[in-house]
């Protein structure tokens, strides 16, 4: 029989979660990693992409390759697509499964506040921070390492947070 001041019960609303059953605020190094491994697949991903538009315009122009614009109507229309893989990435993983590639790699989770999953406006304000989070020479990042929660200028902006869920351990002979 246990003791009442044990432990609280989960059915209590004002119990807080205990440690070992809830996942905990992702660290600096992990995002960082799973940063570095998500930015080579969509490095790749748009160099795929790249590819696919020098083949269509070789099509249209008559087999010759050719450059690929970088001013005018046909540069800005380029670069918007390359943009739009970058958002179109990060957004379709975050909103349909929490967590990208590299994130599942490293056993990151991203939620919103509540701890439910997040929505495309949490997502799209969480990439554009997420860059300027980095455009000042990652301070928005390394802001991971002084706040309480371990929270980026990013995840306060888009009321979003990142979870390091262990992996499960399977139990022995099984």
């Amino acid at each position: 029989m246990s003791s009442p001041t044990s432990s609280k019960s989960t059915t209590d609303p004002t119990s807080k979660p205990n440690s070992s059953e809830y996942p905990r605020a992702a660290g600096l190094f992990r995002r960082l990693a799973a940063m570095l491994y998500d930015g080579l697949l969509v490095t790749g991903i748009m160099l795929f992409g790249t590819l696919l538009v020098i083949l269509v315009k070789s099509a249209i122009v008559g087999g010759e390759v050719q450059a690929l614009p970088s001013a005018g109507v046909a540069g800005w229309l380029f670069q918007g697509y390359l943009v739009a893989i970058l958002f179109g990435f990060f957004i379709l993983f975050w909103i349909r499964s929490g967590r990208t590639l590299g994130m599942q790699v490293w056993h990151l989770h991203i939620e919103d506040e509540q701890g439910g999953p997040i929505t495309v406006q949490q997502a799209f304000k969480r990439l554009l921070g997420a860059l300027l989070s980095a455009s000042v020479l990652g301070l928005g990042y390394l802001w991971i390492l002084f706040d309480t929660d371990r929270c980026a200028w990013h995840d306060r902006l888009s009321g979003t947070r990142i979870k390091w869920v262990p992996k499960k351990k399977k139990p022995k002979g099984k």
